[in-house]
């Protein structure tokens, strides 16, 4: 009975798309087209150097006893994080990273707590 009301309601959709003038404009709509609008190019650059970082550096390195380490910790109203860094070429690299959310109780702790 649920896939014979799915259908009916796909059945539904398909029939109003077609005559809604905003979907049928949508679909019109080559995204190609939208290349020389400035929001567009922003969003594109925006998204091409996110990939740029993620894909980078700071990558989690292996540990070397013989280089100092740094520990790096960090919280929020609802979060706590630390990581462990070596710098290699005056850059500091993570080494280990660890965070989680805080639990009920412990977001009424003090931060000296």
């Amino acid at each position: 009975m649920n896939c014979e009301k799915s259908t009916l309601f796909c059945d539904d959709e398909r029939d109003h798309s077609s005559t809604d003038p905003t979907m049928l404009e949508a679909e019109k709509v080559n995204p190609g087209s939208q290349e020389g609008q400035p929001r567009w190019i922003h969003a594109h650059l925006s998204f091409s150097e996110l990939k740029a970082k993620t894909t980078t550096t700071p990558i989690l390195r292996h540990f070397d006893p013989d280089c100092r380490a740094t520990v790096v910790v960090y919280a929020s109203d609802w979060a706590i994080s630390g990581s462990l860094m070596q710098a290699y070429d005056q850059i500091y690299y993570p080494v280990m990273f660890a965070s989680r959310t805080l639990l009920s109780n412990e977001l009424n702790y003090r931060i000296a707590e």
